[in-house]
């Protein structure tokens, strides 16, 4: 058994009033997904978010926070799938976010960015494919550009995998032989003979 992730981790810098539309989008879409809040309490809720989410996410004759529902890939799950921490506004009004997370919602992330935090436009993140077991096909990853007008995304093919062992075989290098060794030869008379010298016959009686 593996477990696959979707890793990503990026900072980006909005403007006050930027940073706090996300922290009203944020606690929506808790509401949202709480089961157990009703419609008139999510009626009376949307009334407090202000024009400008309003604008963003137009609400429906079936529930005013349909219009959030856009950002995910699935509707009936209404859910962050990263968090985003929130830094202190400088002197020019400018505020640090810091997103990450392991199974990080890329598509909900790019949507969410690309309508709350426009001054940061055009922006771009990449996010990583990663397993916690070593298996072919599960690495790789990709980018996604955000701008005004549209959100595109790509995604990196993994790197080739090691040729076979047939493939690998024939281009290896020759083998190395030992180089052969002729015997010693004996004396063909005795003239040849080394004084002193006899000669055994395999085999002789």
């Amino acid at each position: 058994m593996s477990n696959s992730y979707t890793k990503a981790a990026f900072g980006i810098v909005v403007t006050s009033p930027e940073a706090d539309l996300l922290r009203r989008v944020i606690g929506a879409i808790e509401l949202v997904g709480d089961v157990e809040i009703g419609l008139e309490a999510l009626k009376a809720h949307f009334h407090g978010m202000g024009e400008d989410f309003a604008a963003l996410f137009p609400r429906t004759a079936e529930s005013p926070f349909d219009g959030l529902l856009d950002l995910f890939p699935d509707e009936n799950f209404p859910i962050l799938d990263f968090e985003i921490d929130f830094g202190e506004a400088d002197a020019d009004g400018r505020v640090a976010l810091f997103f990450s997370g392991e199974q990080f919602g890329v598509e909900t992330a790019a949507k969410l960015i690309q309508r709350c935090a426009q001054s940061a436009l055009p922006f771009g993140f990449e996010w990583a494919s990663d397993c916690d077991r070593l298996r072919a096909g599960e690495f790789g990853g990709g980018y996604v550009a955000i701008s005004h007008a549209a959100v595109a995304r790509q995604a990196q093919t993994p790197h080739p995998q090691r040729p076979s062992r047939p493939d690998a075989a024939r281009h290896s290098p020759p083998k190395r032989h030992p180089a052969r060794v002729d015997p010693p030869t004996l004396p063909k008379d005795e003239e040849d003979r080394p004084d002193g010298a006899e000669v055994a016959l395999v085999g002789a009686a």
